[in-house]
């Protein structure tokens, strides 16, 4: 025992301070905690109070039909009318998901695209969701009677980088996350691409399918 002792009296107390700080950061990297940056939810959220939004009407406004013979499908240009209510008190910011139904087929669904709006709070706006396209392949004739639907969606996400999407992060990273958690959330929404129904990831950008930039590409591709 004495023999111990004199072991560690002769050296300095930061002498054992490495292993000691070794030691500890290689048992908090065992201990799981839930990521702070999403929540543990392990997806961050393209929509702001989206679910606070309802449709109150659409105005279709079908533009033209066409079809392609070489590439076997068919292009529909609407410029459609949304009037939505937001009953929240903060403004809505997110997607609506648009489908094009043919009426001569008991309104079957065809085709559906995401388009994003913005909702001020507490209101009812008149939104002008520009010139979208519709894009499907078939070999039929386009269908010469078509509707639309217009629904809110309130789960527009991408996976958490922090955390891989698992929704755990260990215990060493927990603090740094946490502290600059609004950092890490603006450089991940930066970095992913939330790909909506109706888009295409075309040289970093998200192009409307069906859009003049869009059958472009194609005719390059």
């Amino acid at each position: 025992m004495n023999q111990i002792r004199k072991l560690f009296s002769k050296r300095p107390a930061y002498y054992f301070a490495f292993p000691i700080v070794i030691g500890g950061l290689f048992g908090a990297s065992l201990i799981q905690a839930p990521c702070p940056v999403c929540s543990g939810s392990g997806i961050l959220s393209y929509s702001i109070g989206m679910d606070d939004v309802t449709i109150v009407s659409l105005r279709p406004r079908i533009i033209s039909t066409a079809q392609d013979a070489c590439t076997a499908y068919i292009v529909v240009k609407a410029e459609p009318v949304i009037i939505a209510k937001n009953s929240g008190s903060i403004d809505a910011t997110g997607y609506v998901k648009l489908t094009l139904t043919d009426v001569t087929s008991n309104n079957a669904d065809l085709v559906s695209i995401h388009v994003r709006i913005n909702v001020p709070a507490d209101s009812m706006a008149t939104l002008q969701a520009g010139n979208v396209g519709f894009v499907w392949v078939s070999s039929d004739l386009p269908p010469t009677n078509l509707d639309m639907r217009c629904e809110a969606v309130d789960d527009a996400s991408v996976p958490c980088i922090s955390c891989k999407g698992g929704g755990m992060t260990n215990f060493s990273s927990y603090f740094l996350l946490k502290y600059f958690r609004d950092n890490f959330v603006s450089s991940i929404i930066d970095q992913s691409h939330y790909n909506p129904d109706g888009y295409e990831l075309i040289n970093g950008e998200l192009v409307a399918i069906g859009s003049d930039k869009w059958l472009e590409w194609m005719e390059l591709n």
